[in-house]
């Protein structure tokens, strides 16, 4: 799996967010898709008055039925009243190229995760948000995972 770790510092998100159920498979679909990301990403630059090259979809469980899922950017624009703010605490991430956003390939890369990576890199899953990056003009996606050192045993 190819990776690399990075420190990054506090940010925020400003976006749309949904609350979405989790289905028996352990995976989730938000509303906006393919179909209506171009239109987010318009209504985002309108509304904050910016050129979007990275979107951010990300995902912060609220319970073992329910997460919420948010669509952004990273700004530091003030937040209008039609959309909602994500503050992401300072962090250390284990960032994951992947082929897609769909489901299938994201429950197959937190497989891999736990099955092979891991168990060999000295990393577990810290508790912070997950997020996948859309980077727009490269047709290309990340996973960002916060991770901390595994303590010795």
């Amino acid at each position: 799996m190819k990776f690399r770790i990075v420190d990054k510092g506090y940010f925020k998100v400003i976006g749309f967010m949904e609350t979405v159920q989790i289905n028996g498979s352990g995976t989730f679909i938000p509303n906006y898709n393919e179909s209506n990301r171009e239109q987010i990403q318009e209504t985002l630059e309108q509304l904050l008055n910016e050129r979007i090259s990275n979107i951010f979809n990300i995902v912060i469980n609220k319970s073992d039925q329910l997460v919420d899922s948010y669509i952004g950017i990273e700004t530091e624009a003030i937040c209008p009243p039609s959309l909602v703010e994500v503050a992401i605490p300072k962090q250390t991430w284990a960032v994951f190229e992947i082929v897609s956003l769909a489901p299938y390939v994201i429950n197959k890369t937190w497989h891999d995760l736990f099955a092979f990576w891991f168990p060999v890199h000295g990393y577990e899953l810290a508790d912070n948000v997950e997020f996948y990056l859309e980077k727009r003009e490269h047709n290309r996606f990340e996973l960002w995972i916060p991770v901390k050192k595994r303590p010795f045993s």
